[in-house]
């Protein structure tokens, strides 16, 4: 898949489009080449409201399971993107995967798409942890889960808060947010593998840096790496 492909699945799972045509469209993929729905999305700023919360948000206690990150994060992309159940049949290997271990449905929706994902390795003591950019998900990284996992390693993402509903989800979330986040996701990383790999694509890698410049616990980092959307860096990290 070309990489322009993948930029413009990113837009349309995003949640960018009017709610009174989206009856007539089938899936994510066909609104792509409805033009007179995106120029009206972008006149009328469709969809830039969440739907209202349902539920309570995850606290990042790192005593809580990280599946039990998965499910939270899953549901509050289903209850509050308003286009959470739109049919995104992208099946990339990393879905097929995820079908495979019974952590998403045979056929693809927008949530199941953008929302956290961990490709578990039978008894693996190695992980990745991927952490994603400033108004992405973590959709970015099916293609690069593959790369790791192919090498035995189980592969983690997360979601940064603010992100995987709405744009207007952002104007109540600060740098704290995120940095709680991930604080949670790289410590739970540590505390259940042996060894870990860090990697952060432009916001999320700052977030990465943050940490270890923060915290002390690096004695099971094996690697970090950082990319942006004008180079890459990896940087490793002595255990």
């Amino acid at each position: 898949m070309k990489f322009i492909n993948l930029v413009a699945i990113s837009w349309a799972i995003s949640g960018l489009f009017s709610s009174s045509l989206m009856a007539q469209q089938q899936t994510c993929l066909t609104q792509l080449e409805d033009q007179e729905l995106m120029m009206k999305s972008k006149r009328e700023g469709l969809f830039r409201e969440p739907l209202p919360r349902s539920h309570s948000t995850f606290s990042y206690n790192i005593e809580q399971a990280f599946s039990d990150y998965l499910t939270a994060a899953y549901l509050q992309i289903s209850s509050e993107n308003p286009r959470a159940n739109l049919p995104c049949p992208v099946y990339t290997d990393t879905y097929q995967q995820l079908v495979a271990q019974d952590a998403r449905p045979a056929n693809a929706t927008v949530a199941d798409l953008i929302s956290p994902f961990e490709l578990k390795q039978a008894d693996s003591r190695k992980a990745v942890l991927l952490i994603h950019g400033l108004t992405d998900s973590p959709f970015t990284y099916h293609d690069l889960a593959q790369v790791y996992y192919q090498q035995g390693y189980t592969v983690r993402t997360i979601l940064l808060p603010g992100h995987g509903t709405a744009p207007a989800a952002l104007r109540d979330i600060d740098a704290d947010d995120w940095q709680k986040a991930s604080v949670y996701a790289i410590e739970r990383a540590l505390k259940d593998f042996d060894q870990v790999i860090l990697g952060g694509y432009s916001t999320g890698a700052a977030l990465v840096i943050d940490y270890l410049t923060q915290y002390q616990s690096i004695i099971k980092l094996r690697l970090l790496c950082c990319f942006h959307p004008q180079a890459s860096h990896t940087i490793k990290t002595v255990g």
